[in-house]
């Protein structure tokens, strides 16, 4: 079993006569439904949780094998052993709603006019903080951590910023 961002990559050794496998997962340990992906004849399937790996979560994966001679409902074999993976803490970035954040503010604006505000949000539930990474050397423009909103920070003047 192999992570990788978001996604399980299971693989196991193919079965003697074996023409089709279905792998199963669940979350929640022994009282978590199994849930099975598509059949396939390869030896590997990849999964992805819906809305991503989420933290501290426990998720187990088990194969089971067919040959063709068998009915597709009752011809499933015995599962495999049931091979689990407990995830640790995933700490994703903010998530922002648009790429860019573009502002108009007037040249006569004067010190905490508010610009505009830039929002995101975090889903593993941490506080998001905001700053000015870069394009603010005269220092004219400042944000405030907590909730986004950029101000005029000094005078502002056209022709050199």
């Amino acid at each position: 079993m192999l992570l990788s961002g978001d996604t399980f990559t299971i693989s196991w050794s193919e079965v003697a006569d074996a023409s089709r496998y279905r792998m199963q997962h669940r979350t929640g340990g022994a009282s978590g439904e199994w849930t099975s992906l598509d059949a396939m004849t390869s030896t590997s399937q990849t999964f992805s949780p819906e809305g991503g790996i989420s933290s501290g979560a426990t998720y187990e994966f088990r194969v089971r094998a067919r040959d063709e001679g068998e009915t597709y409902f009752a011809g499933w074999g015995v599962p495999s052993e049931v091979v689990s993976h407990t995830t640790g803490a995933c700490n994703r970035p903010p998530a922002f709603n648009t790429s860019t954040f573009a502002f108009t503010v007037a040249e006569d604006a004067v010190t905490s006019t508010v610009v505009g505000t830039a929002s995101a949000s975090d889903s593993d539930g941490d506080t998001v903080a905001y700053s000015i990474a870069s394009g603010n050397g005269d220092g004219v423009f400042s944000i405030y951590s907590d909730t986004g909103e950029a101000i005029v920070a000094g005078a502002l003047d056209y022709e050199s910023v």
